[in-house]
């Protein structure tokens, strides 16, 4: 195999590796940008997450108003059930890419196992999901 056929295949593996981390990002931004960045502004990680989720802090009064802060609020209220969903697919997703490829030589030992750093990065993320500051997030939110 000659260099020249070689680095088209190379490029397309990182291609699908490069296009699989901006879903996963594109996936996480409305949870990061509609929950997480009003909870950490307004300070309320300095609270008991029972005081959090208690509904005293409302989350239409601690984000700007406007249409702008009106898609933020609801971008933050949709990804609370579509940002999970999005980190398994995208998980399972890029596994099954980066194990299949192996597998077959599609694909590049780099580039599969940055493949499967992208899962555990989803991992990471459902992990969170289930944990008790998201819970208290996602009581907050939906009061």
């Amino acid at each position: 195999m000659t260099t020249t056929e070689a680095r088209p295949r190379t490029d397309r593996d990182w291609r699908l590796v490069g296009w699989l981390i901006a879903v996963a990002v594109l996936g996480t931004l409305p949870y990061l940008i509609g929950v997480l960045l009003p909870y950490y502004v307004n300070g309320l990680h300095l609270l008991p997450l029972e005081e959090m989720a208690s509904g005293r802090h409302d989350p239409k009064d601690l984000w700007p108003q406007g249409f702008v802060g009106g898609l933020a609020q609801l971008a933050g209220f949709l990804s609370l059930a579509l940002t999970p969903l999005a980190l398994a697919f995208i998980g399972l997703g890029s596994a099954a890419a980066g194990i299949a490829g192996l597998l077959t030589g599609d694909i590049r030992r780099t580039a599969a196992a940055a493949m499967i750093v992208l899962t555990g990065a989803c991992a990471l993320g459902l992990a969170w999901f289930l944990g008790d500051t998201s819970a208290a997030l996602t009581t907050w939110r939906m009061d």
